[in-house]
């Protein structure tokens, strides 16, 4: 189970990119209304070339919880790209939370998200029964800024996502019917960065 636990402080569109998109020269040009409706577009837009794609568009806090211990010694993590694993967590069989050392796990970048290995001398503890999710891992996934600046490569922001994202809101801004489809070529330029899992 994939939660959200730090919400992303950038976006790989702005509404000036969306204005510009638009054609619209100034915000001065629309009321608020429509700037709402930009800014509401521009939120929406995200989410679903995100959704489609797979990939996590700007730096986003997580927290994955699973069932239990891994058989393998490995926790696959389900968002890309992970920029941070900051701490793994388990309820032990009283409920309360413990830490496991950073010595006792290390982590990896994988195509799909990442892979958290536990140490061959670290045993694993008996977990919470009651808890349907008591093994957590905190990291932080998303690609970086839209303007190249990341020295990871695998953290870069593809172009083809803002293209989408512009495209996308530019269809939904002139036909609000259309909201929540995803258009042809919206879609199509998802599936160049689409994360297979």
């Amino acid at each position: 189970m994939l939660i959200v636990t730090a919400q992303p402080e950038t976006s790989p569109v702005t509404r000036e990119d969306a204005l510009a998109q638009l054609r619209i020269l100034s915000a001065s040009h629309l009321d608020t209304g429509q700037l709402g409706l930009v800014d509401d577009l521009v939120e929406e837009a995200v989410a679903v070339v995100q959704r489609q794609s797979g990939l996590i568009l700007a730096p986003t806090g997580y927290e994955e919880r699973f069932a239990g211990w891994p058989c393998g010694r490995v926790l696959q993590l389900g968002a890309a790209p992970v920029r941070e694993v900051t701490g793994v967590t388990y309820l032990d069989e009283d409920g309360a939370e413990q830490t496991v050392t950073a010595g006792q796990w290390s982590w990896e970048p994988t195509e799909t998200g990442a892979e958290v290995r536990f140490g061959s001398t670290w045993s694993f503890p008996p977990l919470y029964a009651d808890s349907a999710f008591p093994v957590r891992v905190a990291f932080t996934a998303g690609c970086g800024a839209p303007d190249g600046s990341e020295d990871d490569p695998r953290l870069a922001l593809p172009k083809a996502a803002r293209t989408a994202i512009r495209l996308q809101i530019e269809a939904w801004f002139r036909n609000p019917e259309g909201r929540g489809v995803l258009t042809d070529a919206a879609e199509a330029l998802a599936q160049t960065f689409r994360i297979y899992r």
